[in-house]
């Protein structure tokens, strides 16, 4: 069957995530029934009608993974919760952390999971092992966004800062010197205001990648991920709190705290009559780098639709579907070429009953874009596995720390002498003295080769053919060096020769000058007794 493409719409304050389906298996817009429910056992008896206590923030700190499942940090407590797939009455299990994390991001290959706090500093687990691999300082705020490459060889955090820094993961995983984590690859510091979001190109490796970031100052900048130079600066009418960028990178979509999403081309049409002498199909030219992009309220740019402030931002693989989340706590499926509403997503008909009467609702923390069957998003873990097994298989204990010298947790063992292995702990080996350790080299057996057909190659040349070629270089440079300091040898000659001359040439010039000297000295002398 193929594959189903369905958004996951969180809600903070009620700690629950809805997994609803995008289309349906021919194509046109689903019913509003949403696939799957997740809730916490405290808000799952609760009305979803109830008055939010909280106010949240722009952007909940949620991750989801299509292997793994759903992660949620509460904004009050230094605990995540964590759901796998197919259990949906309580959260599998919850996960100690550091502090109040702001920001949650797993990889694209779900072997990473990096969370921000709100004191600025970052955290980067190892789901499969629970490992803190890194935990540095990398802001001096509150985190608010964190988003990998497509190869996750690098991920980028920024936040109320103002910055934006791209880490690479193989630095910031480095078991043999942890101290190099700390060392950003690229700084951005283009915006004057906090950084609301940031996105890589969806299809382009790290080292061809753009890098786009919204801000509080009403601006969206394109930037070079490897260098850290701006290319473009997209200005808006309002303050943005979310992007979102095609899988081509030519339509970047901004939500605005006024409840409107604005889209922004990245490449501008040109006249016909300026580009005759171009060819075909030189009516499209990109943006030339340091360009300044202004959109205005109107024109047919903007998705309208909510009533309150856009949260969050997703499209579909091929970005024909758009969906945004809004403080309204609804969430709309746009068809994005046509900005036209398929279908509006409430978290249950309770809570679009009381947004249509302007009651207090929960609002959209995120939304974010799964991909994956329906039949294994209702599974369990497998048939012979169950929903417990499952989330520690997903989501082992997470450790708060990371470990003083990660190579303590790659045991090898080394050969001694006299025979047998030790083991290396910590990264050094349990023996009496380095004397111990067996560095030789084991006896070649010089059996028949020919009766390995499939590890000899009888195009090879044999050792005598090597022994000679090698003999005759060995030659070749014993002329070459025997030429070479017969050369030094002669330059050597004639430089002392000439420096000889030298010395002569001075020696006649100190006798000529000191006779001259004491002759000028004896006609004075002379001189003084006639008179």
């Amino acid at each position: 069957m193929s594959a189903q493409f369905q958004f996951a719409v969180c809600h903070p304050t009620e700690t629950a995530f809805t997994v609803c389906a995008a289309v349906s298996s021919a194509g046109s817009a689903a019913d509003a029934a949403p696939v799957a429910t997740y809730r916490s056992s405290a808000t799952a008896a609760s009305s979803s009608t109830s008055t939010v206590a909280t106010t949240p923030s722009l952007s909940a700190a949620c991750a989801v993974s299509a292997t793994a499942g759903f992660l949620l940090a509460l904004p009050t407590k230094s605990i995540v919760l964590c759901w796998v797939w197919g259990k949906e009455a309580s959260p599998a299990c919850k996960l100690a952390v550091p502090e109040v994390l702001s920001a949650l991001c797993f990889s694209n290959n779900s072997l990473w999971v990096v969370g921000g706090g709100v004191s600025g500093r970052v955290y980067m687990w190892e789901i499969s092992t629970g490992n803190m691999v890194a935990m540095y300082d990398a802001h001096f705020k509150p985190i608010k966004t964190i988003a990998f490459s497509a190869d996750d060889s690098a991920f980028v955090t920024a936040g109320d800062d103002a910055f934006a820094h791209i880490w690479l993961v193989a630095r910031v995983t480095n078991a043999l010197d942890p101290g190099v984590a700390s060392q950003s690859y690229a700084t951005m510091t283009g915006h004057s205001l906090p950084i609301t979001d940031a996105a890589f190109s969806s299809t382009s490796l790290f080292n061809k990648s753009k890098l786009f970031t919204s801000s509080l100052d009403r601006s969206v900048k394109v930037w070079d991920a490897t260098t850290g130079s701006n290319l473009v600066t997209i200005l808006f009418p309002r303050a943005l709190t979310c992007l979102a960028v095609d899988p081509l990178d030519m339509i970047v979509y901004a939500g605005a705290q006024d409840g409107i999403v604005y889209s922004a081309n990245l490449f501008k049409a040109v006249d016909s009559n300026d580009t005759e002498d171009e060819g075909a199909g030189a009516n499209v030219m990109g943006l030339s780098e340091g360009e300044m992009i202004t959109l205005d309220d109107g024109g047919e740019s903007i998705f309208k639709g909510h009533k309150g402030g856009i949260t969050s931002l997703a499209l579909s693989f091929d970005g024909k579907l758009l969906m945004s989340g809004s403080q309204d706590g609804s969430a709309i499926l746009w068809d994005a070429p046509t900005r036209q509403q398929l279908r509006t997503h409430y978290l249950s008909p309770a809570t679009a009953a009381a947004a249509a009467k302007s009651s207090p609702v929960p609002p959209v923390g995120r939304v974010l874009p799964v991909l994956r069957p329906r039949q294994t998003l209702m599974a369990v873990g497998g048939p012979s596995r169950s929903s417990g097994d499952a989330a520690m298989a997903a989501f082992p204990v997470w450790k708060r720390f990371p470990a003083v010298n990660r190579a303590e947790e790659r045991g090898v063992d080394v050969v001694v002498k006299g025979g047998g292995v030790k083991p290396v702990i910590g990264g050094s080996a349990l023996l009496d003295s380095w004397d111990d350790l067996d560095l030789s080299v084991p006896p070649f057996d010089e059996e028949d080769l020919s009766n390995y057909p499939n590890g000899y190659n009888t195009l090879l040349d044999t050792s005598e053919q090597v022994a000679m070629r090698f003999h005759q270089l060995s030659l070749s440079l014993e002329d070459e060096k025997q030429s070479e300091l017969e050369r030094l040898k002669a330059q050597v000659e004639s430089l002392t020769e000439h420096n000889r001359a030298l010395r002569a040439l001075n020696d006649d010039l100190y006798e000529a000058s000191s006779k001259q000297v004491v002759e000028l000295l004896r006609d004075r002398k002379k001189a003084r007794v006639t008179e």
